[in-house]
């Protein structure tokens, strides 16, 4: 999920062409589960992962 998240063009979501309705689709576990995301959820999300494995490596390295 991680690198699907990280794939998306957050500023096609910004222009019509590109994205019309703004929301993004992503599809986990070969298609078993989908979410639906508008543009500010999928600018959360990005946050959030980036957050979590920022929070992950400095934990890493603290315990090393």
């Amino acid at each position: 999920m991680r690198q699907k998240v990280k794939r998306i063009d957050i500023s096609s979501h910004f222009d019509k062409d590109l994205n019309y309705n703004g929301i993004e689709i992503i599809t986990l576990c070969n298609r078993e589960h989908l979410f639906v995301f508008d543009t500010l959820q999928v600018i959360d999300l990005k946050e959030l992962l980036r957050s979590t494995f920022g929070i992950l490596e400095l934990n890493s390295l603290v315990s090393h």
